[in-house]
């Protein structure tokens, strides 16, 4: 099997397209999206930064973990190998039934007791001020910034009045641009079947994340930025 191949159009996208687009997508890579983490298929050239990042990313993870975490856009689930061992229980939410069948897989594979629930992120049926942790990971990076804001102002009253939220998302950087990635576009991707999708992709670097959180209400406590990805940690504003 071989990872999505991805080219750009010739034009940079400032809007993301509705969440429908990219939930069919979802739905289709679903089975083989985790050759995004394990570097596997058309990933493979890079395969020792993905893993250098995920492993730094990961221990970051675990240290994060605590009680209640709330796992959005979950996909499925390949860092609940790490926060599942500090989370007392783990809800799962996400718009694409496939990526939850797969997160369903992973969670029964690793004992992982958890809820999970098919809904858009916008619109969580969960209780207010229910969860210690929420972690958040490469969903950011399809949406724009006033999406993103909005989105974790949706998420906070779901959140404990200490409650931290983690983001890992798509860095940046000068190996990104040797990939000739643009900043902010639609990529023409290609599963293994030979379906194509025009999904909406951008890349951060760690100060434009953590400005986005700030005007959420959130502040950065810890971070990382590696040559693929980023991860930030971050709790409520004091002011």
């Amino acid at each position: 099997m071989s990872g999505p191949k991805i080219s750009n159009l010739e034009f940079d996208c400032p809007k993301a397209p509705p969440r429908e687009v990219a939930a069919s997508y979802y739905d289709a890579r679903a089975e083989e999206y985790d050759q995004f983490y394990t570097g596997e298929g058309s990933f493979e050239d890079i395969k020792s930064e993905i893993m250098a990042d995920h492993k730094a990313i990961s221990a970051m993870i675990e240290s994060f973990a605590l009680g209640s975490l709330l796992d959005v856009a979950c996909g499925t689930s390949y860092y609940s190998q790490t926060y599942s061992k500090g989370a007392s229980s783990v809800t799962g939410v996400d718009i694409s039934r496939r990526m939850l069948s797969e997160s369903r897989k992973r969670h029964l594979a690793l004992g992982v007791k958890s809820s999970l629930i098919r809904a858009d992120s916008f619109m969580l049926p969960l209780a207010a001020g229910k969860f210690d942790r929420c972690f958040i990971g490469f969903l950011l990076s399809h949406l724009s910034d006033e999406d993103i804001v909005a989105l974790i102002k949706a998420i906070s009253p779901l959140m404990k009045a200490d409650g931290k939220i983690a983001i890992v998302d798509s860095a940046w950087t000068e190996m990104r641009s040797r990939q000739s990635r643009k900043r902010s576009s639609y990529q023409t991707r290609t599963l293994d079947d030979g379906r194509e999708f025009s999904v909406f992709k951008r890349y951060f670097t760690l100060d434009e994340l953590n400005s986005l959180m700030k005007c959420a209400g959130y502040s950065r406590t810890r971070e990382f930025s590696g040559q693929l990805f980023l991860s930030t940690v971050c709790s409520p504003s004091a002011d």
